[in-house]
């Protein structure tokens, strides 16, 4: 692909979701998601091959299917066809296609799997902000709404024990955070927002490690990093984990606090194990990562700037902010 097309494709992408994010009326919102649909496939086709092809199908399929049950629901919800709140229930059911939620999960980490890093990250991060924001400006049933965050948490904890595969641990940990990026949707508020920018910014942080090291499987983290890069790894999957004190683990308290407010034990209860089984599948690659003492685990001196860069926002993002958000409180 050129990289005037390349240019092209992402200003859609940039422009559609800020159609959805400026939006008043369901009808401009579907039109930005169509827009997003329209310019992403072509954007993950940039490579022509067989995976490539493939990927682009599954992704069309889903998301077709997303987008036509969401515009049925708008054509329900402006004929009175269906009561509100079923008109909605079927609104929401069509974002979490769309975003790879359980258990509509199934198409993700097969998706994942035919993408490079960098598609990865789109797909993972940015491509969620537009579904999100419908949902929240939803009348959502807490029922409902509460069922489909629990199975998100648990599938999403239970999918990555399993795998040897970065691209699909990442997509299952994605599920597993959709599941508290939809508890913070119920606390009516932006909430939400802030928990994808930390998640975003953890996730990019670590795909420019694994794209700067072309990693794909849990076996060559072990035997081509050196220790700056693992010590690097180690605290981003801790944050991704919510262990304190790092950054992830603030919006997660956060949404824990919220939720035993509002006396939804069960659900907090799922959210911390699954947490913890998360954590689990981290320190799965962790361990045999710090434990083995090849030749090429030493001390990387010569840091380019990029590394530099990388280094100082894992420093800043894991440990100062927050340090700086317990002082605050």
């Amino acid at each position: 692909m050129k990289y005037s097309s390349k240019i092209l494709f992402m200003t859609i992408i940039l422009s559609s979701t800020t159609l959805v994010l400026m939006s008043n009326t369901w009808l401009s919102m579907w039109m930005g998601l169509e827009m997003n649909l329209m310019a992403f496939i072509p954007f993950m086709s940039e490579t022509k091959n067989f995976y490539s092809s493939e990927g682009c199908m599954i992704y069309f399929l889903t998301q077709a299917l997303g987008s036509s049950l969401f515009l049925m629901a708008i054509m329900f919800n402006s004929s009175y066809m269906l009561m509100y709140m079923e008109s909605s229930f079927i609104m929401m059911v069509s974002m979490l296609i769309k975003m790879g939620a359980a258990p509509f999960h199934l198409w993700l980490p097969i998706m994942v799997e035919k993408l490079n890093w960098t598609k990865c990250l789109m797909l993972l991060t940015w491509q969620k902000i537009a579904p999100l924001h419908i949902i929240s400006n939803m009348s959502l049933n807490y029922n409902s709404m509460s069922l489909f965050i629990m199975m998100s948490a648990i599938i999403g904890s239970v999918g990555g024990l399993n795998q040897s595969s970065l691209r699909k641990i990442m997509a299952y940990s994605s599920i597993n955070h959709l599941g508290w990026m939809l508890s913070c949707i119920l606390m009516e508020n932006n909430m939400w927002m802030i928990y994808l920018l930390i998640y975003s910014t953890t996730v990019m942080l670590m795909m420019i490690l694994f794209k700067k090291m072309s990693t794909y499987m849990i076996s060559q983290i072990t035997s081509n990093s050196s220790l700056t890069m693992k010590i690097n790894m180690t605290m981003l999957f801790m944050s991704l984990g919510g262990l304190p004190p790092f950054l992830g683990f603030m919006p997660k308290w956060m949404v824990i606090q919220y939720l035993m407010k509002l006396n939804l034990h069960l659900m907090t209860m799922v959210m911390i194990m699954s947490s913890l089984l998360t954590l689990f599948f981290y320190l799965r690659i962790i361990t045999p990562m710090m434990l083995n003492n090849s030749i090429k685990n030493k001390w990387d001196i010569t840091l380019n700037m990029s590394m530099i860069m990388t280094n100082s926002m894992m420093i800043i993002t894991n440990l100062m902010m927050p340090v700086m958000y317990i002082l605050n409180i």
